[in-house]
């Protein structure tokens, strides 16, 4: 165990533990995106999508970018824990990809794993 949370501040094991249970209520899961909803209308887009990346972003994401995502699959690869790596793009509010821009980004993926392909074995 000290080899896997050894490392991790308090704030983080805190912030793991309050998101794992937080998943475990089913009255949270059945309303998150009721509740992600409000909380942009009520607080706003920016500081709810903050706080969601500070909070269930930090546990149930690698990064939001390849250079986030090589850093802690580093760090995961170090402590012995193997990663899956699942690659998505989202659009922001009110943008679109076009068919050029995914497959421009499934590509760098793509090459991305080519050239890390050992911290993913």
């Amino acid at each position: 165990m000290e080899k896997v949370y050894g490392k991790r501040k308090t704030s983080d094991l805190m912030n793991s533990l309050l998101c794992y249970e937080l998943c475990k209520r089913k009255v949270v899961v059945d309303n998150s995106h009721w509740m992600y909803e409000t909380s942009k209308k009520v607080l706003g887009s920016w500081l709810t999508d903050t706080v969601v990346k500070g909070s269930m972003g930090k546990v149930f994401t690698g990064g939001d970018n390849l250079a986030s995502f090589e850093s802690n699959l580093r760090s995961m690869n170090a402590m012995g824990i193997p990663v899956i790596g699942n690659y998505s793009i989202e659009a922001k509010e009110g943008e679109e990809f076009t068919p050029a821009e995914m497959d421009l980004s499934a590509e760098e993926y793509i090459n991305y794993l080519d050239t890390h392909q050992k911290y993913l074995e």
